[in-house]
């Protein structure tokens, strides 16, 4: 739980033109919070025909404070919205719950963003925020006002900071998939995402009892993995002396580095993620990045390949693995 000091310093922290698209796009989900018509628990008490004078009061100072409550406090909001709030007051209360995770996901990518070396030679991500547009944005509040669970806030959160950061990152077809997602469709992803080395996981990593190939099977009926085997291939590129033909793995921050001895267009099977399950995974952290890159670094390790190096970004590159005479 985090309290409203906190969240309004960490809205202030954020880069001017972060905090400004951020502003504008939250203006339309929590500007009416502190001005919650009276009309809307009257309403609530004509339907319940409840009477008396102190569930009338307890319904208007509900309102009151349901816009601060719930972007604090969601255990207390839980407790008392079942009883006392109507339809409407609990979907302003799901969206004022979405914005405060949009608000902690900006935060995040802004302290993750200032840790990082200054690279020269690119743009950073947020280097050009924008306030989505009108039609994304009426989806997106549309799908916030049911997101009643702590982890699809959270979720929804992620997806507004990372479409105000990198405009175009997340289409609605995404906002539908994630609203969409059950329990078990949710953890059959994690667990296909923990096999993933970049945009998809190597059937290899995949093999194993029925039940995997029924979460595959899962995935693929939701959009969010392709049904048609793709595979990745060895780059026709010049090899480097004393190590040989580099074939580099895995993700932006970490991956391997395999250096074989000749070039025979090799290639992996994967399964690879659609669009759709591109755009989730963005929201969705990687169980252990490391931990899938070591077991299919495992595979080549053999006689067609001089050594095997892990990389992360701000770590010193460590060989796994080397086919090659130690020099004493």
């Amino acid at each position: 739980m985090i309290d409203a000091a906190t969240l309004a310093a960490e809205f202030a922290a954020l880069p001017d033109p972060v905090k400004v698209a951020l502003g504008y796009a939250l203006k339309p989900m929590v500007g009416d919070l502190k001005a919650i018509p009276t009309f809307i628990a009257k309403r609530v008490m004509r339907q319940s025909e409840v009477g008396t004078v102190a569930r009338l009061e307890a319904a208007k100072e509900l309102g009151k404070l349901v816009a601060a409550e719930a972007m604090t406090d969601p255990e207390y909001v839980e407790a008392t919205k079942q009883a006392l709030l109507p339809t409407e007051i609990a979907r302003i209360a799901n969206r004022a719950g979405v914005a405060a995770e949009a608000i902690l996901a900006a935060s995040a990518e802004h302290t993750r963003e200032a840790a990082k070396e200054p690279d020269t030679n690119s743009a950073t991500e947020s280097g050009n925020p924008e306030t989505p547009d009108d039609d994304w944005m009426m989806a997106f509040m549309r799908h916030a006002e049911d997101a009643s669970s702590t982890e699809l806030r959270s979720l929804f959160g992620r997806i507004l900071s990372g479409q105000i950061s990198r405009p175009g990152s997340f289409t609605r077809a995404t906002l539908r998939a994630v609203a969409d997602m059950d329990q078990t469709i949710a953890n059959d992803f994690i667990w296909f995402w923990g096999h993933c080395i970049g945009d998809g996981a190597p059937s290899t990593m995949l093999s194993g009892p029925g039940i995997e190939w029924a979460r595959l099977s899962r995935l693929r009926d939701a959009g969010l993995v392709s049904y048609v085997e793709s595979g990745i291939w060895q780059p026709n590129v010049e090899p480097m002396e004393g190590l040989g033909y580099p074939w580099r793995l895995g993700f932006d921050d970490v991956g391997l580095l395999l250096f074989f001895k000749d070039y025979s267009r090799r290639h992996i099977n994967i399964f690879g993620l659609t669009s759709t399950g591109r755009e989730i995974s963005q929201i969705v952290d990687h169980p252990d990045k490391k931990s899938a890159l070591i077991k299919l670094a495992t595979s080549y390790m053999n006689g067609d390949v001089n050594r095997v190096d892990l990389f992360e970004v701000g770590k010193q590159t460590q060989t796994l693995w080397t086919n090659q005479p130690t020099t004493a």
